[in-house]
């Protein structure tokens, strides 16, 4: 458990901000430091899950409300799937396609999509669908959009969108949906379900885009450490990008509370960022032949100083001068 949680909350700060970890990482540490990995990603997910349903709980308690007064009411028939009732509420605005099937959009005052009851598959607008942060749309208000298709329930976070069956939400065939009930429905969708989703969700989004970055920037840095005249094992290369990834990582979270703010969303997702591990990767193989695994100093502190996942020496590359 004592490394377990070292892994996790203090190599994180070391990979950041310090030069003098990177010899440990090549000299002494084991393999690619895969639960280094898995426990980084883990941290970073826990953190934009936290940050994300704080955002939603605030949401239900004060817009929501607001929100669901142009709510339609509709029913899931026998099949599961969605239907409009023929009463509506007088303030429900029904639109219609080209092709005459009707929806019903809700935007927030200042005029973002948040939910959409669309049974049809009518050809909504573009104003009413979800906005999408590549496009470079700003993401106030848009983080949290619901779409109600034929059978299920979509949820859209600003970066990924979840389906559930109306079966998953519990909501029984013949069963009148309206504006209270939405309410109670979405209140445990967002204290239950939203939080697991959010969760699963980023993990899986984190963790290929980080491996994804470790190959890159491993592969460019195992020519660093050519260049360099250090002569290492392409694993050891890779568990170094494991943890010059960090930074990475960490500016990744951060964007993660800038959705709100686009320019500073996109700022920190700037590819000019990919630079900063290759950096790490210099300073690394530049420390690593300063130090001169050779000498006696550096081999009395192999002798002295355990391993890290399984406090054993690695012997994770040569040193040639």
């Amino acid at each position: 458990m004592k490394r377990f949680f070292r892994r996790m909350f203090y190599y994180p700060i070391l990979a950041i901000c310090s030069r003098r970890f990177y010899v440990s990482v090549i000299s002494r540490f084991r393999g690619v430091s895969a639960k280094y990995f898995l426990e980084a990603v883990l941290l970073s997910s826990l953190i934009i899950t936290c940050y994300f349903t704080v955002t939603i709980f605030s949401y239900m308690e004060s817009d929501l409300r607001t929100l669901l007064k142009d709510f339609p009411s509709f029913t899931v028939n026998k099949n599961w799937e969605f239907e409009f009732l023929e009463a509506q509420p007088g303030q429900t605005v029904f639109k219609e396609d080209q092709n005459h099937r009707k929806y019903v959009s809700i935007q927030t005052p200042e005029g973002t999509p948040v939910l959409l009851f669309n049974p049809d598959g009518a050809q909504a607008e573009s104003q009413d669908l979800p906005r999408s942060l590549t496009a470079g749309n700003t993401a106030s208000g848009m983080v949290f959009h619901v779409t109600f298709g034929k059978n299920r329930v979509s949820l859209f976070n600003g970066v990924n969108t979840t389906d559930i069956s109306y079966r998953e939400l519990g909501i029984m065939p013949g069963e009148v949906i309206d504006s209270p009930r939405m309410y109670m429905r979405l209140q445990f969708m967002a204290y239950t379900i939203a939080p697991m989703v959010i969760f699963i969700s980023m993990y899986i989004v984190v963790a290929l885009w980080l491996a994804a970055n470790i190959a890159v920037t491993a592969a460019l840095g195992y020519g660093i450490f050519y260049l360099m005249g250090v002569r290492t094992t392409f694993i050891t290369v890779i568990r170094v990008n494991v943890y010059a990834n960090t930074i990475i990582l960490a500016l990744f979270t951060a964007s993660m509370f800038m959705l709100d703010q686009p320019g500073l969303y996109a700022t920190l997702h700037g590819s000019y960022f990919g630079i900063l591990p290759l950096i790490y990767n210099f300073f690394a193989a530049s420390d690593y032949r300063r130090n001169s695994l050779g000498s006696s100093d550096s081999q009395k502190q192999k002798r002295e100083t355990a391993g890290d996942d399984s406090d054993q020496r690695s012997g994770g590359g040569s040193f040639r001068p």
